[in-house]
């Protein structure tokens, strides 16, 4: 579970539950308010959180890879099945050797497998968090699954594809920038002092004719940033009906 303050307001979540309703439309059960809400008081039990302490709430559903046995890319369990679908793959390879089976019923009985964790039947949070490259006939590479505190790795994982598919197929060569030291636009502050030097941005804004509200709204937004956006408060004119 993650909790993070911003502005003056501290957003908690995740949950790990399974869900069966309406996939167009999510809704926060209140199942989940439960869970997090123990979770957080159990954590930070001086806060004595209520329902009555939540401003808003937001759902969303993350799709998990179910059986990614195949894959080593990130996470699998190590190309095993189960031995329910082995004897059935067994079985139907040998019925295809005596005539009694297709080669589409070999190839229906592996398109079945299912991994030895059988993880269609796991609880949501026991379910594989590891995520796969795919290419496709057509070109296409898919990453998919995988979790939020491995995006960096399964992004440079993605991209040290690209750059073979480039090399090996057009004879390309490009090299990739080592993202672990290359800062986010806006974030060249001092981690040392970053509410000091935010506050800097504010006051520039604010210098600029800004009022102090708007003013720490943009320092807080673009970071490092702001002194462009407010070099450009005096060139903007306001659109037409706003």
């Amino acid at each position: 579970v993650f909790v993070l303050p911003r502005e003056n307001k501290t957003y908690f979540g995740t949950t790990d539950t399974d869900y069966t309703g309406d996939l167009e439309h999510p809704k926060v059960t209140q199942e989940d308010v439960d869970y997090l809400l123990g979770i957080v008081n159990n954590r930070f039990p001086e806060a004595n959180i209520t329902i009555d302490d939540i401003e808003s709430s937001w759902a969303g559903l993350r799709p998990l890879i179910v059986g990614n046995s195949a894959s080593d890319y990130n996470g699998g369990n190590n190309g095993t099945i189960s031995d329910e679908s082995f004897n059935n793959l067994i079985a139907t390879v040998e019925s295809y050797l005596s005539k009694e089976k297709t080669r589409e019923d070999v190839e229906s009985a592996v398109s079945k497998l299912e991994s030895s964790t059988s993880e269609k039947h796991l609880d949501p949070s026991a379910v594989s968090r590891g995520s796969s490259l795919d290419r496709d006939d057509n070109g296409l590479l898919t990453l998919a699954g995988g979790k939020i505190t491995d995006y960096r790795k399964m992004a440079e994982g993605a991209m040290e594809r690209v750059v073979d598919i480039l090399k090996a197929e057009f004879d390309r060569s490009f090299k990739l920038i080592n993202s672990k030291t290359y800062p986010v636009s806006g974030g060249e502050l001092n981690p040392a002092n970053v509410d000091s030097e935010i506050e800097a941005f504010a006051q520039l804004g604010v210098s600029r004719g800004l009022d102090s509200k708007e003013a720490h709204y943009l320092a807080n937004l673009y970071g490092s940033n702001a002194p462009k956006v407010f070099a450009l408060a005096h060139s903007l004119e306001q659109a037409p009906g706003l």
